[in-house]
């Protein structure tokens, strides 16, 4: 409810300020992270007010806190917040209908998310790939190119396999649905229905 919403405001905004004060006091990588962490759930809030001016102020200002730390310390958890900041902001941009500056951020995202696997391995690694080109996939989409769509959804599907075949989890199963059924989609949109019947 928008009360509801309201309360949540007004405990982050309070939260918020004491995170910019300790900032300021301490400087440290760690305050400064609290600070954009705040700025996310204020955003998230402003998102879902329908505040979309204001969230995309939140998370710009969250991004550049976040590029700071990622260049000072390089780790994996400081490159991952910029790529989940790059997310929200390309969130926005689609639904304000900016297409281009929504590719080009979650294009900037995938970048990181596949350094990361790389680096990492892990099956939540993996997984942030398969949902960055799930984001792009959908953008090429919309435009039209479904040469390009089906692309990043066929190289999302094979992640998603691979993380569903390790994990067995209710979630991996339930993305590589997903995965099918976006290139079920694209097929249809092709006109290949024999290929769209065997993915749905």
């Amino acid at each position: 409810a928008r009360g509801d919403l309201d309360a949540a405001h007004e405990k982050f905004l309070e939260g918020l300020e004491i995170s910019r004060q300790l900032a300021q006091e301490l400087g440290t990588p760690e305050s400064l992270r609290d600070v954009s962490v705040s700025l996310d759930k204020l955003g998230n809030i402003d998102r879902a007010r329908g505040d979309l001016d204001a969230a995309h102020e939140k998370f710009l200002e969250g991004l550049e806190i976040r590029r700071q730390l990622a260049q000072e310390l390089g780790t994996p958890e400081s490159l991952r917040d910029v790529s989940v900041s790059l997310d929200q902001l390309g969130n926005i941009d689609v639904t304000r209908g900016d297409l281009g500056a929504a590719q080009a951020k979650f294009l900037e995202g995938l970048e990181i998310d596949r350094q990361l696997a790389q680096e990492l391995g892990t099956p939540q690694s993996l997984r942030d790939v398969s949902v960055s080109l799930e984001r792009l996939g959908n953008i090429d989409r919309a435009r039209g190119d479904l040469d390009a769509a089906h692309e990043k959804f066929l190289e999302g599907l094979e992640i998603r396999r691979q993380l569903a075949q390790e994990l067995g989890t209710p979630e991996s199963l339930r993305d590589v649905s997903v995965s099918l059924e976006k290139l079920g989609n694209i097929d249809e949109a092709r006109g290949d229905l024999d290929a769209a019947q065997a993915k749905f």
